[in-house]
């Protein structure tokens, strides 16, 4: 084994154990929280698929589990948290999908990605040979799915942005002697989607007749949001025990915008970074592209080496996940 092969696989052993240590160290600081996560997690898990009364007048009630309820149709508050069922690829990405708020089915998605591997491909082979024709699959193939999942991040944020509003909204409409549905629509009137359509359907859905806890376990699977996820456990157990619910819309529009404030603080503080990151990964390929159209045969060189190509983009992505791991706040 040569002298720089060598060298690189000692420099890649070293940083992914660094990585590793750190990202143990960094879960076992953060195991409370976790925990938590997944409490919330399983209380809106996708249970069996069993028989219902009404599933023809209801686009997804064969995924809810109507025995969870009490007879009166409350949850159970002693009843025990379920466990977490595997979730495979394809539901992750139709979760994705319907979360992110764009038109297009698995297929469409499958259709486009495939074409713009395809592209990618063909691209690449003409300006060099099959090395680059693969780093050009795999970039453009992968790219809808990292539109689609900014697209999803997107709009959890704007719902989020949306819900210490929507929350003071509902709590004046039921002080004012309203009930729990016009607050609903009230909320569906005032506000600009993409909250307006989810409390809409929502709406809708109790007006078909379907049991409110079942719509609202709904709305927190849909939309994938977990201060919805709080305020739908809230909701829940508000319809079990009592209580006034506007003082607790009130102080869960409080806690949002405290986290919202909390969470646009860090991002501040981590900006830099995150800057860094983005032109320590776009420099080195945008320039390469840049010296081929310079001093093509200067640039060509590098591609007659595959081990140093792969070295560098194994160690790109050591190193992006590694920044990742340190501005990523999670709470």
């Amino acid at each position: 084994m040569s002298l720089p092969l060598l060298l690189v696989m000692m420099f890649l052993a070293a940083s992914l154990g660094v990585a590793a240590g750190y990202s143990i160290w960094r879960d076992l600081r953060q195991r409370d929280s976790f925990r938590a996560r997944k409490r919330v997690a399983n209380e809106f898990h996708k249970p069996e698929v069993k028989p219902a009364t009404r599933v023809s007048l209801f686009k997804n009630v064969s995924q809810f589990d109507l025995n969870e309820l009490v007879p009166d149709g409350l949850p159970a508050a002693d009843a025990p948290l379920p466990e977490p069922e595997h979730v495979d690829w394809h539901t992750r990405l139709q979760t994705m999908l319907a979360q992110s708020g764009l038109m297009l089915t698995l297929a469409q998605l499958a259709y486009i990605s495939a074409g713009m591997a395809l592209a990618g491909a063909v691209l690449g082979m003409i300006l060099h040979g099959l090395l680059l024709a693969a780093i050009g699959a795999i970039g453009l193939g992968l790219a809808p799915l990292l539109y689609v999942r900014h697209r999803q991040k997107a709009r959890s944020e704007q719902l989020l942005m949306q819900l210490p509003a929507a929350f003071d909204l509902m709590a004046r409409v039921l002080r004012s002697g309203h009930s729990v549905p016009q607050a609903f629509q009230s909320v569906s009137d005032t506000f600009e989607p993409p909250l307006a359509g989810e409390f809409a359907y929502c709406q809708e859905q109790q007006n078909l007749g379907l049991l409110p806890e079942v719509t609202y376990r709904e709305l927190a699977r849909r939309t994938g949001v977990l201060e919805l996820k709080i305020f739908v456990m809230a909701m829940m157990i508000q319809r079990q025990t009592g209580g006034n619910l506007s003082e607790v819309l009130e102080r869960l529009a409080a806690l949002v915008r405290e986290r919202v404030r909390l969470r646009n603080h860090v991002r501040t503080l981590t900006a830099e970074g995150r800057l860094q990151a983005v032109v320590l990964l776009v420099l080195p390929p945008v320039m390469f592209f840049v010296m081929r159209f310079i001093n093509r045969p200067y640039a060509d060189v590098l591609l007659d080496h595959t081990g140093l190509l792969a070295a560098m983009m194994a160690s790109m992505a050591v190193g992006a996940l590694w920044i990742r791991k340190i501005i990523q706040f999670d709470f």
